[in-house]
């Protein structure tokens, strides 16, 4: 019986398991659920949250992930790049963002108030205390406040849109946001930043400040550059506590275009300033003024080279300079100590110009000296000697030299000091000196010089081939060496109030003896002064007897008085001749130019010859660099070598003309030999044995080589000497020529 019970029971409970595995219990299975709508795509899990996988957008647009997906709370956002995205709203429930979410043309991160895990500011996505910055959406653009909080600002190429960036007081630098917070270097912090034009720092922050857009970090009571960008633009102030300025610092030595560089338009040094690095300003032509503070020590190569930097001050702190440091091509300015001109190096700072620079320096006599061979002086057209007493030879062969300006401490002008200073136009003889040396102003242009009384000695050559138009010899002088006014082409007259005999257009003669001297001008000993008028006009135009004779000024574009003493005048023979710095000319109260006036000036582009009358023999013989020539209307007469070789000039058919006037032809033109009609005048021309037809309008001829000449204007003849027709002399008196015939006159008129 007890058996029976137990296999009943047995069998019961049997019957329960098996009811039980058959299903009892009613809940579903979980189906997870993945749905695309506007772009983003949403899943569901099977704990209880949904999250976004993608989102990609056929159209730019902002996008608002939901809080809500199918009853889960959407919480995490796992998908890295956007596509078309350009503002991404989250909501509060998300706690997980891939490091990697961003899009090439979103702007802006909005997370909802609320969220525990992320906010935003600025459209940046920081952890939710904002003390950590998560991700900067690719095309941010405009001004971006870093809140107080954040210490290490990771930055990315996703900042090259920022145009202005505010920091807080916590800011402790700036790390890599392509390492995940590792260190960053200089360029690429740079490249980064691009587009920052605005940079500021709390007043507050004690590691870092901002000036000018510049960042700088403190060490101690010092500053050192942190970070600066590739383009400073505006007034840049580097603030006291600066000591060094780094190589490159805005260098554009070696970037190409007309515009680079150009976006500074002030620059401050502080005093506390010791070293500019290499190229620090190189290339930059905006700055056209800078102070170097009187505590700096080294300049590195080339750090203004070609800057726009007009003057410099060179100080005693000056220690050590690089090659090319200041060749600025728009220097104008250069001063220099004592001690800076016994520096080693500084001989080469003003080497390696992309252009010439020509400028004014001012330093003392021993500077100079140390100075010598260097191309400081090279390039220095206006000279002030601050100190010394004797002026030696430093100063000679200063090739750019026009304006000398001596001290008064002066009392001795050595041999050969401005000789062959051969732009030398101006110089003051100080009222202290004695002496005048050897050769000491020979090969110059002075064509005026005061020589004061109190001067005893001139030595031999002293003026020799300058263009002295007309000089005082004072009553103290017992000297006068050899040939001291020799070689003065152009001068007129020598006033001697001295003791010392001169003898009148004598050509290199010399007796032995006391008082007897022999030069080639006129020499009066007229103590109520010139026996003729003389005068130096305020613009430095020099006029002797009614001729402008010479100019002591320093413009290159010469602009002639409209009169003299209320008339026209003269220019006269040599006046202006040689290589000099000219290269315009206006005549306006000229009538005349004689012989050689302006010959070899090869840097003369232009000249207006409005009112000129007639010009002389090689007036402007040899100006090679000649391309225009206007206002020959009222030309009489031109002599026959006037223009010669000006071959910049433009030529029609082999001939060269200037209005209608026929000034030269070239004798190697193969072509036919046709004169333009209308040509009133022809100067000279060899066209050797080719025929030539003379239009009826000429009135005058230099010279004609030629194998037969027709006459369309019956009132000329010519001589066949040798078979090649000659007129020696420039018709000045005549509107026609009538030659006897000689040998075998053969004349075609018609």
């Amino acid at each position: 019986m007890k058996k029976t019970r137990l296999l009943l029971l047995i069998m019961c409970l049997c019957l329960a398991l098996s009811l039980a595995s058959c299903g009892g219990d009613d809940t579903p299975e979980f189906i997870p659920k993945t749905e695309t709508e506007n772009g983003i795509t949403l899943n569901t899990t099977s704990e209880g949250y949904a999250y976004v996988s993608d989102i990609s957008l056929s159209e730019p647009g902002e996008v608002s992930v939901p809080a809500e997906y199918e009853g889960q709370p959407v919480t995490r956002i796992t998908c890295g790049y956007m596509t078309n995205v350009t503002a991404l709203n989250i909501p509060a429930t998300v706690t997980f963002i891939d490091e990697g979410l961003n899009g090439d043309i979103l702007e802006k991160f909005n997370v909802a108030d609320g969220n525990t895990v992320f906010s935003s500011v600025d459209g940046i996505l920081y952890n939710a205390a904002k003390t950590e910055l998560l991700s900067v959406p690719n095309a941010l653009r405009g001004s971006v406040s870093i809140p107080e909080g954040v210490v290490l600002l990771p930055i990315s190429y996703s900042f090259m849109g920022v145009t202005a960036l505010s920091l807080p007081s916590t800011f402790g630098g700036f790390v890599s946001g392509f390492t995940g917070g590792g260190e960053i270097d200089f360029i690429t912090m740079r490249d980064c930043l691009v587009g920052l034009e605005s940079l500021s720092v709390s007043e507050n922050n004690a590691s870092f400040v901002a000036s000018s857009g510049l960042l700088y970090k403190k060490n101690g009571s010092t500053l050192e550059f942190y970070y600066y960008p590739k383009t400073l633009k505006g007034a840049i102030v580097i603030p006291e506590g600066v000591e060094s300025i780094p190589d490159n610092f805005n260098n554009y030595r070696d970037i190409d275009g007309g515009d680079n560089g150009e976006t500074i338009t002030s620059l401050t040094l502080p005093s506390t300033l010791k070293s500019i690095g290499q190229n620090a300003f190189a290339g930059n032509k905006a700055i056209s003024s800078v102070s170097l503070p009187t505590g700096l020590e080294t300049v590195g190569e080339f750090a203004f080279c070609n800057s726009g930097v007009t003057a410099f001050s060179i100080g005693d702190s000056i220690s050590s300079v690089g090659t090319g440091a200041f060749a600025s091509s728009a220097l104008r300015e250069v001063s220099i100590s004592d001690v800076a001109a016994g520096v080693s190096e500084l001989g080469n700072a003003f080497n390696y110009n992309e252009a010439d620079c020509i400028y004014k320096l001012t330093c003392s006599y021993s500077a100079l000296e140390k100075l010598a061979n260097s191309r400081i002086s090279d390039r220095v057209s206006h000279l002030v000697i601050t100190s010394g007493t004797v002026i030696g030879d430093a100063t000679e062969d200063m090739d750019e030299l026009k304006i000398a300006q001596l001290p008064d401490t002066v009392i001795e002008i050595g041999d050969h000091a401005f000789s062959n200073c051969e732009k030398l136009v101006q110089v003051n003889i100080p009222a202290g000196v004695t002496s005048i040396g050897n050769s000491a102003f020979s090969g110059t242009l002075l064509a005026t010089v005061e020589l004061p009384e109190g001067l005893l000695s001139i030595g031999e050559e002293a003026f020799c081939g300058s263009e002295l138009v007309f000089v005082t010899v004072p009553s103290t002088v017992n000297e006068i060496g050899y040939r001291a006014f020799n070689g003065c082409e152009i001068l007129r007259e020598v006033r001697n109030l001295s003791s010392v005999e001169l003898y009148a257009y004598e050509y290199d003669r010399h007796e032995d003896g006391v008082g007897s001297y022999y030069i080639e001008a006129k020499v009066t000993a007229r103590a109520d002064g010139y026996s003729e008028d003389t005068l130096v006009t305020e613009d430095g135009f020099v006029f002797y007897n009614g001729m402008c004779c010479a100019y002591i000024g320093t413009e290159t574009e010469l602009v002639f008085p409209e009169s003299y003493n209320g008339n026209r005048y003269g220019i006269g023979e040599y006046s202006f001749n040689y290589l000099r710095d000219y290269t315009s000319i206006a005549f306006r109260g000229v009538n005349v130019i004689y012989h050689s006036a302006f010959q070899t000036n090869t840097k003369l582009v232009s000249v207006d010859l409005s009112g000129v009358k007639h010009i002389g023999a090689d007036a402007f013989v040899y100006c090679t660099g000649l391309t225009e020539v206007t206002g020959t209307e009222d030309l009489l007469t031109l002599d026959g070598t006037a223009f010669a070789n000006c071959r910049a000039l433009e030529t029609e058919g082999g001939a060269t003309y200037l209005g209608k006037w026929l000034v030269e032809f070239d004798s190697e033109y193969d072509g036919e030999v046709v004169i333009r009609e209308g040509t009133v005048g022809i100067c000279g021309m060899d066209i050797g044995e080719r025929d030539v037809v003379i239009p009826e309008t000429v009135k005058r001829i230099g010279s004609i080589y030629a194998g037969s000449v027709t006459m369309m204007n019956p009132s000329f003849a010519f001589i066949n000497t040798y078979d090649r027709l000659y007129l020696d002399e420039l018709i000045t008196h005549a509107d026609a020529l009538a030659v006897i015939n000689a040998h075998s006159c053969i004349k075609r008129l018609v």
